[in-house]
């Protein structure tokens, strides 16, 4: 597995790119008002006509949120050094967050074409940049998933000849 450094290396990184997308969501929903521009969101995949403004983000603020407590408890169980014996479960769980991150710049990519009228210079920046902090989210999450899978084989053959003396 990757070392400790590594991980906590990814995991500042991933915070990073993170809060630039949490920034354009954060943007959007700020701008956003009850006047029925949301209704021309009908045909946009991911997104539903019939909600109200407060309410339409609600999905992608839930992936940004568990996000941040995914980084938040990499960063811990690195700490206590349990990352070796719980690999498989945190590259599973940013296995899902890579996923839903990338659903989510794929309905954001779509949306920059909204038919609304109040669209503006600023609202289509805060567009691209909730598409571009839930790419580099993406890419980001793909480095950590292939850290915790990285089985280095001298670590792997001393971990063998400690198992091998314990038995004996």
């Amino acid at each position: 597995m990757a070392a400790k450094s590594t991980i906590y290396l990814l995991a500042g990184l991933v915070f990073s790119t993170w809060a630039v997308s949490i920034a354009g969501l954060s943007g959007l929903q700020n701008q956003c008002a009850d006047n029925g521009d949301q209704a021309n969101l009908a045909g946009i995949e991911k997104f539903s006509a019939i909600l109200t403004c407060t309410k339409i983000y609600r999905y992608w603020w839930y992936v940004v949120a568990i996000e941040v407590f995914a980084i938040f408890g990499l960063i811990l169980v690195n700490a206590l050094g349990w990352v070796r014996s719980q690999r498989a479960s945190w590259a599973g769980i940013f296995s899902v967050l890579l996923l839903l991150y990338i659903s989510m710049a794929d309905a954001f990519l779509t949306a920059q074409d909204w038919p609304i009228a109040s669209n503006s210079a600023a609202a289509v920046a805060r567009v691209r940049t909730t598409v571009a902090g839930s790419i580099m989210t993406c890419v980001v999450n793909a480095f950590i998933v292939i850290a915790l899978g990285t089985e280095f084989a001298p670590e792997a053959e001393s971990e063998k000849k400690e198992e091998e003396k314990a038995t004996i």
